[in-house]
């Protein structure tokens, strides 16, 4: 409830910067600085983060994080410095504040039920990243159901995102946040959520061709990471989903 209504009240800035200024940077910052500290804080939850790897705040980045549960976007607004756009289902543009939020900011919804609508919206995110719009994507699709919060095989979508836009790939870890609030479960439980950002992998000069590869080295990375922080990593063989892979 807090969330919905916090949001509620960053609406009215959010809605006057972005009319004033035609983009969402500012609305960005209002995020990173006033509403995931305090979604934070009310529930109780402490965010560690690990010191972060050398970022080019004038460069655009397609950041891929590991999704163990809601408190992943709160946490990632907190922790990375730049202005970042989410890649989200369509559905939550429908949800009263919170579709309104996503819509005047300029983050990216994804229609998963219509295949075309999504890869037009991806081709669209695409061209926004080469313009200087740093975006975040979730490839696990979903939120981790698995009770150790283990890493999950990739859908490719944002992979092609990041060879058509040409910007490197920086993979950031969570973990703990599938045991402050469980999926399917509205309880939250206080407790501590680590995090840690990757050095940046290149993607220019990468053509679709080097899709697969490119998946693999992400997904290895975000498990290196996740090690790191005191998760359980993930199973390195199962890296494209809906797809059984021979190493």
């Amino acid at each position: 409830m807090f969330t919905a209504l916090w949001t509620l009240v960053l609406l009215v800035p959010v809605a006057a910067t972005v009319l004033l200024t035609l983009e969402g940077d500012a609305a960005g910052w209002m995020a990173r600085n006033l509403w995931a500290p305090a979604v934070l804080r009310v529930a109780g939850v402490t965010l560690v983060a690990d010191p972060l790897p050398p970022l080019d705040l004038r460069q655009p980045y397609v950041f891929v994080g590991n999704h163990q549960g809601y408190f992943d976007i709160p946490a990632a607004f907190a922790t990375i410095p730049h202005p970042i756009r989410f890649v989200a289902k369509r559905s939550l543009g429908f949800i009263p504040v919170l579709g309104w939020y996503l819509h005047l900011t300029g983050h990216v919804l994804v229609d998963r039920g219509n295949r075309q609508r999504a890869v037009d919206s991806l081709r669209a995110a695409a061209r926004k990243v080469a313009r200087g719009t740093s975006i975040l994507i979730y490839p696990e699709g979903t939120r981790s159901d698995d009770e150790r919060g283990a890493i999950r095989a990739f859908k490719k979508g944002g992979f092609v995102l990041a060879l058509e836009s040409q910007v490197p790939i920086v993979p950031v870890a969570v973990d703990g946040s599938h045991r402050v609030r469980r999926k399917h479960d509205p309880a939250i439980r206080p407790g501590t959520l680590r995090i840690k950002v990757g050095a940046p992998i290149a993607t220019a000069g990468m053509t679709l061709a080097d899709r697969d590869r490119l998946m693999r080295n992400v997904h290895d990375a975000l498990i290196d990471l996740h090690l790191a922080i005191g998760g359980a990593g993930g199973d390195r063989a199962a890296v494209i989903a809906g797809r059984e892979e021979r190493t």
